[in-house]
């Protein structure tokens, strides 16, 4: 089964996160690439 995204384009697609998304989200939010910007 693929995830439903509400909102896609030739690049990215964005979809609601779920309970089985926890891996997905260490890895993004877990990477220095991705949170260099973040506001503390």
């Amino acid at each position: 089964m693929g995830r439903e995204f509400f909102l896609k384009t030739d690049r990215i697609g964005f979809s609601k996160w779920n309970q089985n998304d926890g891996e997905l989200a260490r890895l993004l939010w877990g990477n220095p690439e991705v949170t260099r910007y973040q506001m503390i």
